[in-house]
């Protein structure tokens, strides 16, 4: 089985960030008719569609709030979100593009929040422990609070909300701020049964 099929049968959506590719303003011209406008590029590469700057403007306007399909290659397509490109093997539209981007966004910040947590737990050491016995401040509650919205930072939900150790108390957790975040009832439990 083709690797591309393996993925497809597990249900794996593929949104795969690009930096090589780039918007381009053209320098040359056939015969006077492509002189300044824009294209993508990678490398040497340049590719079509091309746009004049008026378009152009519009397009990288636009961008900054929702998905745009920009080019087809050989039956994939390159999306423009937030100025950075993602290639789609799965015909996605531009609601699970905007997901999908969210959701890498969600990671990565918890992947930072959980450095930092450990960062300050393996600095604090005992102290740390310590503290976290003693409950979380209410001021620190509320900038959690704030930080996430009133929401579940997993699904979005704004119902039996909890405050989550990014790292757990016996794992050398704190209490800080940058260690905790809100979760629901059901995102917790499910957080709880994977560690």
């Amino acid at each position: 089985m083709h690797a591309a099929d393996a993925r497809r049968t597990v249900g794996a959506v593929m949104l795969r960030a690009d930096s090589t590719i780039d918007f381009a303003k053209t320098r040359w011209s056939l015969g006077g008719l492509l002189f300044g406008r824009w294209a993508l590029a990678r490398g040497r590469t340049v590719y079509k569609p091309r746009w004049r700057s008026g378009r152009m403007a519009a397009l990288l306007a636009a961008q900054l709030h929702r998905p745009l399909a920009v080019l087809e290659l050989d039956r994939r397509l390159l999306w423009v979100y937030r100025d950075r490109f993602y290639w789609d093997d799965e015909c996605l539209g531009e609601r699970d593009v905007e997901a999908l981007v969210a959701d890498r966004e969600r990671r990565s910040r918890r992947r930072l929040e959980r450095a930092h947590a450990l960062l300050a737990a393996e600095s604090g050491g005992a102290e740390s422990a310590a503290a976290g016995r003693e409950g979380i401040v209410l001021e620190v509650k509320r900038r959690v609070w704030e930080r996430c919205s009133g929401r579940c930072v997993e699904c979005g939900s704004d119902r039996l909300l909890e405050f989550d150790h990014v790292i757990p108390l016996a794992l050398g957790g704190s209490n800080g701020e940058r260690n905790l975040q809100l979760l629901c009832a059901e995102c917790n439990r499910a957080k709880g049964d994977g560690l």
